[in-house]
Order: structure tokens, then C-alpha cells, then sequence
């Protein structure tokens, strides 16, 4: 079954993720217009207050070089699912990858509002949609001077892989170990953590699975794999969903695989969902 989530069925997005498998899970219509356009109201609300806010010095911000090459992207195990498949060559240029997930101190500096509920300045925030995380970058492109920008959902795969490597999880590839490297749904006790906690990927990437889900840049498309470029691709050119990876601190060890994806449409603002930046 393809791995669809709407907004409008919050009480859906737990029943699907915490599912045993992907492959029984029904899935919902697309969201409304209706639906669209009243998250997107609640959003651009909380942007609104936020901008009245005492504003605070912007924390640093660890951007680890990822060296551009070639790598084999997707079910590489051959145990994942359908749209993992196939297993297709991509070439990436250099760039640069965040060392953390956007800690909730980094995003209330610059928006003046935190969205999270597990409140605390060095998790993860989360409760933001793919429109506030990139209303959250255009802001602090604006302060820095920077280009930073949401990760394509190739560069993800290959940086949470170690630059390409046979990592079924940012780590390690070996399930044994998952503990020192992931906060999941065996460990976590149901709550999302401080980042760093963990150890980091070969790259120095931390929480690359687990903890919170990540936005990506692209839209998702089920079948994209099947007539993805192999150069620097992103993505399909539109559709319902947002593509998010990483799995969370709720999920088991097979939904935070480097392989495994998931559809969320960019209105949502979900607790468990989060962002990295690129650059």
C-alpha cells in the first residue's frame, strides 16, 4: 500500500506509523482545500505573532561538508518496500548538511514562536509544517546572509548513509547497535529527546534515524524511483505530499531505515516531525 497521510486524520498518521507493516496500511483521500487552507491559516497565524516577539541572538548553526558522488539509492537490503524500489545509481554534487535536527532555540531566534510540544530549547522543534520550515529558512537567509534550504530527498538518503554506504541505519548496519545510535519507540520511553545524545553517523550526523521525521524538499511520488535522473535529482514535479524521512521516537527499527519513506502533505504540523537544514 502506498504510504499516504492527510492532515484531517490525526489520529490516522499514529495508526499508520505504528502499524507492524506498510504493506496493510489503508490510506487516506488527499486533504481538502478546505483542510489545506485552514492549516496554512494556523500557520501563517503563529508566523504573525512570532514576528511581533523580542527576537534572540541565533545559536550556531554545525554544517558538516558532504562530499558529492555516486551512490546505489534505495532498498538495497532488498527488505523494504515497493517504493524503495528499484534500487536505481544517483550522482550528487557537494554540499553541506546540518550536524542536528533545527533545535527549538534555533527556530524560536528566528521565528520568535516555538510550535513544539515537548518543549525544550535542544530538541528538536517539531509541530512545523514544510511551509514553516521554509518560512523558517527564508527568515534566516535573511539574517545570515545565507543559502541554506531544505536537503532533496537523494542527499538525505546519502548523507544519514555515510555518503552512500550499505547503512540500513545512520550508524550502523547492524540492528544490534541501534541503541547507541537512534532514539525509537524501544527506547525512547514515548518522548522526543535533546539532540546529540546519541552517537553520529560516519559524517558526524546525529539523529539521522530517529527521534523526529525530517522534511525534505521534494514532493513524493510512489513510483519516482522508476524515472528518477541520476544527476542531483529532485524529486517529482508535484503532488499532494511532501516526502519526509528518519523515522521518530515512536517508530521500530524497520521505519527508521536509511531507505525508508513516507508521505506527509505540507499543511500538516505534526509532533513528531521536524527539519535539517541544507546548504
Amino acid at each position: 500500500m502506498r504510504k499516504l497521510k492527510t492532515a484531517s486524520a490525526f489520529l490516522l498518521f499514529f495508526s499508520l506509523f505504528l502499524s507492524p507493516s506498510s504493506a496493510n496500511r489503508a490510506f487516506a483521500a488527499p486533504p481538502t482545500a478546505a483542510e489545506m487552507e485552514r492549516e496554512l491559516r494556523k500557520e501563517n497565524e503563529l508566523i504573525k505573532e512570532g514576528e511581533q516577539q523580542e527576537k534572540k541572538p541565533i545559536p550556531p548553526i554545525d554544517m558538516a561538508l558532504v562530499k558529492g558522488g555516486c551512490y546505489k539509492m534505495g532498498d538495497f537490503i532488498g527488505e523494504g518496500d515497493d517504493d524503495e524500489r528499484p534500487v536505481h545509481e544517483v550522482c550528487l554534487t557537494d554540499f553541506y548538511m546540518q550536524t542536528t535536527e533545527v533545535t527549538q532555540d534555533l527556530f524560536e531566534a528566528v521565528m520568535g514562536y516555538n510550535p513544539s510540544k515537548y518543549k525544550d530549547p535542544k530538541k528538536p522543534v517539531t509541530g512545523v509544517s514544510w511551509h514553516g520550515a521554509t518560512a523558517f529558512i527564508k527568515k534566516l537567509n535573511e539574517e545570515k546572509k545565507g543559502f541554506y534550504r531544505l536537503p532533496t530527498e537523494a542527499e538525505w538518503e546519502y548523507a544519514a548513509r555515510s555518503g552512500g554506504k550499505d547503512d540500513m541505519w545512520a550508524g550502523t548496519r547492524n540492528e544490534g547497535q541501534l541503541d547507541d545510535y537512534a532514539w525509537f519507540g524501544d527506547n525512547s520511553d514515548g518522548d522526543l529527546h535533546q539532540v546529540k545524545q546519541k552517537k553520529p553517523n560516519a559524517l558526524g550526523l546525529y539523529d539521522m534515524s530517529g527521534n523526529a521525521w525530517e522534511w525534505t524538499e521534494d514532493y513524493f511520488d510512489f513510483d519516482y524511483y522508476q524515472v528518477s535522473p541520476r544527476k542531483d535529482p529532485y524529486g517529482p514535479d508535484m503532488s499532494y505530499w511532501k516526502v519526509i524521512r528518519g523515522g521518530s521516537y515512536v517508530e521500530d527499527p524497520y521505519k527508521i531505515r536509511t531507505t525508508f519513506r513516507y508521505a506527509v502533505e505540507s499543511p500538516s504540523r505534526l509532533r513528531n516531525v521536524g527539519f535539517r537544514l541544507a546548504e
